[in-house]
This record gives structure tokens, C-alpha cells and sequence, in this order.
């Protein structure tokens, strides 16, 4: 049976799926595939990501993937302090994969589309799409991460970030209107956006939460070992992203000197891709290593004493904890790092704590148990915890009467009429 063409527009080609966004536009494309027909389109903005365009053609009918170069998108964006719009918008914009997008919906006769985050959401807006079953991935507040990104920032950036806050908070709620069915990757994530639009949008917004690959992060998984010192910490995600970034700069200067006063021979190992400067000066290749990118982030989490989620600036769900339970692993994190993760009410090895000291104290207790051990510890609980709740299909499975318009009357309506 020919199943029916479904438009997926998404700001980051998703594959492979190697960072926090990519791993939920990933395994939705995956999802999409068994179910629609899926046209694709994207952009790609790191080079080593071209060698991955081809993977595509396993979940797609067809795609199209327009280089993006962050310079000249960033100086293209300045347009915005004169039109007034949010520079997310400029920067995302691009005449081809507009055009690109035109030909394929009436090519294809597309009648539904899923747009992947807040930057997508102009390539729908004409009013010659208004009879398409349309669904929004916000995924995460991305107004308020930018607010919380203001109140760290110094001037002027922090001027930047509230401007980007505030216009991109009203675009939000235009968006909100203007489509279907909005969804956002956690339930808290979704009634913080309850809160933001008009009572009459609410019945909009849903959740569509995340979940892991149990499978490929299990401890029994194929993944080939590396010797590490007894006492690793870990710390996972994409170096060049703030919230990582100022995550690793606190933790180094204000959490990790009072472990090692406890335990001197510990070793804090920051695993991700891209680490700017102000994480590669944390390197002294004794107690702090920055490994930069690595094929496989498995053997750091598995060789962990704990994995660490020092998060102050974060929305939705941390992939990182997820993947951190799921291979076993007692995680010492932040409030933020575990929202939108259910963890109330279950006995989990985790560890939670928001003051420099509280969580250098937990730590030290957590590799003092590990040093009596001698051996990484293994959480079961964590890994039942995981499997039992965070199963991908099951979670995406909650797209579908979204896409297929049962979340709205209005929805049903726009289906019935393409219908006739």
C-alpha cells in the first residue's frame, strides 16, 4: 500500500544522531518513515556532516539539503536589527529551500507536514499552505532558553539575547495560531507553553517526549573498551553549545576543586564535539581532559565511577541523561538537568543538587563507593527505569493523531476538505 507524502523540514540535517537535536529529528525521520512517505528538506552547517547526505535515501522519498555557512548566515542575520524580526528567522532563511518546498508540496500533493523547530516554522507561512495539515516540533521553549541565556550573559549580548527572547516569544504564539498542533519534547516544556499562549491556543500544545536507543546505550552492547582511571567522571555533549559550555566552566571551577581535595587522583573527562576555547583552556591533561570529538561516546560512559550533568541553563530533556542511565551509570546532575525526565516517585541511583558544595559532596561520596568497589558501577535500576519508559516508537507514537489531525476539530475540518 503507497503510503501518503508527509513534508519534514528540520534546521539540521538529522544524521547522524550525535547531539541533543539530531537525536530527536533522527529518530522521528525514522519513525515518519514507516509510516508516510517522507520528503525531506534541510540544511547542512558543519562539513564533515556531507559525507552523511546519501544515509538519507533510507527514510526518504526525496530530499533536499542547502549548505549553510554560519558566517555569512550570522552576518546575513543583522537584517533583523532593522526589520525588527528574530535573528533565529533570518538566519534559517533561504529562497532555495523555499522554492524547493513550493515544488514538492504541489509535486507530491502533499496534504500533512511536521516542521522541526521554531526556524522552520516561516517556510509554511504563505497562505497558499493554509489548507495543509500542519504540526509544529518547537521541541523546546527556545524564548525562554534565550531569557535564561540574558540573565548570564554580560551587556551587550545580554541586551542580544533578551531582544531574541522577547521577539521570538511573540513568533512563537503567531506560530501558534497559524498551525495545527504544536508539540514540545516534555510535558513541563509543554504546559510552560500553556502558560505563554491565549486560552483559546492551549488545546494546541501537546507533548511529544524524547526517548533513547536502549539497545546501542546498553553496557552488553558491542562497543570496544578503553582504560580509564578508576575515579572518571564524565561529562557528554556538543562542546560549542553555551548551555554545555558554561555547564563544564562552573563545574571545573567551582565543584571540581573540592573533589579532588578528597580524591586527588580523579579524573574529569569532557567527551563532545567542537569544545571552544573557554572549554579547551580547562585541559591539563591530568584532572581535566577534553577529548573533543570521539566516534563513540560508550566506552567513556561505561568506564564512568558517575557521569556528571552540571546543567544551569537548560530546557526540555537532557539526551545526556537519558543515555547516562541507560548504559547503568548513577548521574549527579542539576534540578534543570533532570527536568522534563520523570524521576519523581522512582528509586533511581541519581543524585540531584544545585550548590557547588552540596554537589562536591555527592560526588566525593559516589567515587568514595566506586574506589570500594573497584570497579565501574552498574545501575540496574537506572537501566530498568530507561527501558521500561523511554522506548522511542512508543514515545513518537504519540505524533500520530497529531499528523493525522485528531488533536483539533479545526484539524479534522482541514483533512475532511482536502479530502473532497
Amino acid at each position: 500500500m503507497k503510503l501518503e507524502p508527509l513534508l519534514f523540514m528540520v534546521h539540521r540535517i538529522p544524521y547522524p544522531p550525535n547531539k541533543g537535536d539530531k537525536i530527536r529529528s533522527f529518530n522521528m525521520l525514522r519513525w515518519l518513515s514507516k509510516h508516510y512517505e517522507v520528503h525531506l528538506g534541510c540544511f547542512i552547517d558543519t562539513p564533515e556532516d556531507k559525507q552523511y547526505i546519501d544515509e538519507l535515501q533510507k527514510y526518504c522519498a526525496s530530499y533536499k539539503v542547502v549548505e549553510l555557512k554560519p558566517l555569512q548566515a550570522k552576518i546575513k542575520s543583522l537584517a533583523s536589527f532593522i526589520d525588527g524580526s528574530p535573528i533565529t528567522l533570518t538566519y534559517f532563511s533561504s529562497k532555495e529551500l523555499a522554492s524547493w518546498v513550493k515544488q514538492v508540496v504541489d509535486k507530491q500533493s502533499i496534504q500533512r507536514a511536521l516542521m522541526f523547530s521554531s526556524s522552520m516554522g516561516p517556510y509554511l507561512e504563505d497562505e497558499t499552505y493554509s489548507k495543509l495539515l500542519r504540526v509544529l516540533d518547537l521541541v523546546d521553549v527556545d524564548s525562554d532558553k534565550w531569557h535564561q541565556y540574558a540573565q548570564k550573559a554580560n551587556f551587550p549580548m545580554s541586551w542580544i539575547y533578551h531582544r531574541e527572547s522577547v521577539k521570538l516569544g511573540a513568533y512563537e504564539k503567531k506560530l501558534t495560531q497559524q498551525y495545527d498542533s504544536i508539540a514540545l519534547v516534555s510535558e513541563k516544556e509543554a504546559e510552560l507553553f500553556r502558560s505563554m499562549v491565549p486560552d483559546d491556543l492551549k488545546n494546541k500544545v501537546h507533548a511529544v517526549t524524547n526517548g533513547v536507543d536502549s539497545e546501542y546505550f546498553s553496557p552488553e552492547s558491542a562497543f570496544q573498551n578503553i582504560s580509564l582511571p578508576a575515579k572518571t567522571v564524565v561529562f557528554t555533549g556538543a562542546m560549542d553549545y553555551w548551555a554545555n559550555e558554561e555547564a563544564v566552566v562552573w563545574f571545573c571551577k567551582k565543584v571540581w576543586p573540592e573533589v579532588l581535595k578528597i580524591h586527588p587522583d580523579a579524573c574529569f573527562y569532557i567527551v563532545g564535539t567542537n569544545p571552544n576555547p573557554g572549554v579547551l583552556a580547562l585541559n591539563n591533561g591530568s584532572s581535566v581532559v577534553v577529548t573533543g570529538r570521539v566516534e563513540d561516546v560508550r566506552p567513556y560512559l561505561d568506564g564512568s565511577a558517575a557521569v556528571v550533568a552540571p546543567l544551569r541553563i537548560a530546557r526540555g530533556i537532557q539526551n545526556k541523561v537519558l543515555e547516562a542511565l541507560s548504559i547503568g551509570k548513577v548521574v549527579v546532575g542539576t534540578t534543570m538537568a533532570f527536568e522534563g525526565i520523570e524521576v519523581e516517585g522512582q528509586e533511581l541511583d541519581v543524585l540531584v543538587a544545585d550548590d557547588a558544595i552540596d554537589f562536591g559532596n555527592k560526588l566525593a561520596n559516589q567515587l568514595t563507593i566506586a574506589t570500594e568497589v573497584k570497579a565501574p558501577t552498574l545501575s540496574q535500576k537506572n537501566r530498568k527505569f530507561v527501558t521500561d519508559y523511554y522506548n522511542w516508537d512508543a514515545k513518537l507514537d504519540n505524533l500520530t493523531p497529531l499528523l493525522e489531525g485528531g488533536s483539533a476539530s479545526c484539524s479534522n475540518n482541514k483533512m475532511e476538505m482536502n479530502a473532497l
